[in-house]
């Protein structure tokens, strides 16, 4: 190998055409790497990268390709600041902060959506014993005179009905109002079964502990490291459960994954990634070691290191091995090779007696 300190006048920074090796050094930085190693091979006219292994101090990175443990949000919250796409975050960092004014308005409106529900259900109750005593009383010559006479019942009858109107009323414009704050805390009105009174109240108490949360909460925080995929402010205004559902997160260690979503905007319709810009460096820096893609080619590797003193990335290393050379000199001395002339078909028309 040979040592390179790489203290060229490329790597300083152009201000029309800065160099990858500055302008990649955060964010690859950020991802925790530390060293980075390279192997390509060629021949003819075209060649490849083989390999890239990514180094956090002495722990090798592996990347996974695809198959990123990625988690879909599905819920939300109330938001005044939230991450966005390409970010990086760590574990404990806050990905999002809740305004808890609404959250506690909501949780007031469902705290009383439950109590009125459940005087519906006590009332509803009350007036059946009410309905079912008017019918004896009717059905019955001789008057109860212990019990409450038919006069009573009636107006018993009337009140209560009257508050249960009201207290329908009411639960219709509490459910207005909750759904416009969030739609998940109730129940679908077009389901194919209704929910009833009781049913109703229970689907609201199993809200509450959610709600009890973001009401808490000022700041929600990543549970694990990874880059930002997306956060759906849509989706996070539709009330929350718990922090991790409100973002898509690839691994860290995912490092090309993650370096093919970071794109370039340079003016036009092409989609030049970050790791297409690593790996044009790579081919670069082998080059110039030696042509390991034309004629016989070859293989070149190169090692960095992503030196926080310089602030770039740094080539420490490059080595080239050229690729066996073609045998292109034809052989003077051949001569064709004769048959035995005694093994000649005799019945060949074209040979002579």
């Amino acid at each position: 190998m040979t040592d390179l300190l790489d203290e060229t006048d490329d790597d300083l920074m152009d201000l029309d055409e800065p160099n990858p090796k500055i302008w990649l050094y955060p964010f690859l930085a950020e991802l925790g790497i530390t060293r980075v190693e390279a192997s390509m091979s060629g021949g003819g006219d075209s060649g490849q990268i083989n390999d890239v292994i990514y180094y956090q101090r002495d722990e090798v990175i592996s990347p996974t390709g695809t198959d990123a443990d990625f988690r879909s949000p599905d819920s939300g919250l109330v938001l005044t600041w939230f991450v966005t796409g390409g970010m990086i975050v760590r574990a404990g960092d806050p990905i999002c902060e809740v305004d808890p004014v609404e959250a506690r308005e909501l949780l007031s409106l469902c705290r009383e959506q439950i109590s009125v529900l459940e005087e519906i259900e006590l009332r509803q109750e009350q007036f059946s014993v009410m309905a079912e005593l008017e019918q004896r009383q009717s059905q019955s010559a001789v008057q109860d005179e212990s019990g409450p006479g038919p006069s009573d019942v009636e107006k018993t009858k009337a009140a209560l009905a009257e508050r249960i109107s009201w207290l329908e009323s009411r639960a219709d414009s509490l459910s207005t109002q909750i759904k416009e704050r969030d739609p998940l805390c109730l129940p679908v009105e077009d389901a194919p079964e209704k929910p009833d009174i009781r049913r109703q109240r229970e689907m609201l108490e199993d809200q509450i502990p959610g709600l009890e949360q973001r009401a808490a909460l000022t700041r929600l925080t990543a549970s694990s490291d990874g880059f930002v995929n997306a956060f759906d402010p849509a989706v996070a205004m539709r009330g929350f459960r718990c922090a991790e559902t409100l973002i898509t997160l690839t691994p860290l260690s995912h490092v090309d994954e993650i370096l093919s979503k970071m794109t370039l905007d340079d003016g036009t319709t092409s989609h030049v990634t970050f790791k297409d810009v690593l790996e044009t460096m790579f081919e670069n820096d082998g080059s110039s070691a030696g042509d390991w893609i034309n004629n016989e080619g070859g293989s070149a590797f190169c090692s960095y290191d992503l030196s926080p003193e310089l602030g770039r990335i740094r080539l420490i290393d490059v080595e080239y091995t050229p690729g066996e050379e073609y045998d292109d000199e034809e052989e003077d001395d051949w001569e064709p090779e004769l048959g035995d002339p005694d093994e000649e078909d005799e019945d060949d028309p074209d040979v002579e007696p």
